[in-house]
């Protein structure tokens, strides 16, 4: 009886579970990330230097310092072509707007576009390309957690009934 009670608790633990992998799949489209017009702004700074580290860079600026980052660096462009930018050269960095207000006071500001007066680098588009390439990772992984806890729920509920009806 004991065992049966224990299969009957762990099926509804993975039902849960699969309930909330669902709920998480969800997410990445309620709480969009995606950059327009609207909701940033471009901001004109002076390159000093710029730092590449693993897969993002670091745009040390003349006016804020280091605070400029760059993330999933080679999916947007080729790290020469951005580590050959000379020190001086004006850059037009798109932010998102939350960040404006603290710009002075963060300790870094992730961007979500970036032109040179040549040339463009990073545009909103390749940026909201890579937002829903992350969004869609996170919502398939969910999907298929979900779906394992679905059906090892569903084999403990049926582990359950069959033992239950041999114990009558």
């Amino acid at each position: 009886m004991k065992y049966n009670k224990k299969k009957l608790i762990i099926s509804i633990i993975f039902l849960l579970l699969s309930i909330i992998f669902v709920g998480i799949s969800f997410m990445p489209s309620i709480y969009s990330n995606k950059a327009t017009l609207n909701n940033t702004t471009v901001i004109q700074v002076t390159l000093s230097s710029i730092e590449i580290k693993d897969d993002s860079c670091i745009i040390n600026t003349e006016e804020y310092g280091s605070k400029l980052i760059v993330r999933n660096l080679e999916e947007f462009i080729d790290k020469e072509s951005i580590s050959d930018i000379p020190p001086k050269t004006i850059l037009f960095v798109g932010i998102d707007n939350s960040k404006l207000d603290n710009i002075e006071s963060s300790s870094f500001i992730f961007i979500v576009s970036l032109e040179t007066e040549a040339k463009g680098l990073i545009t909103l588009d390749s940026h909201n390309m890579i937002i829903e390439k992350s969004e869609k990772t996170i919502q398939i992984t969910s999907i298929v957690f979900s779906i394992i806890f679905f059906i090892i729920a569903l084999s403990c509920f049926i582990i359950y009934k069959k033992n239950a009806h041999k114990t009558l």
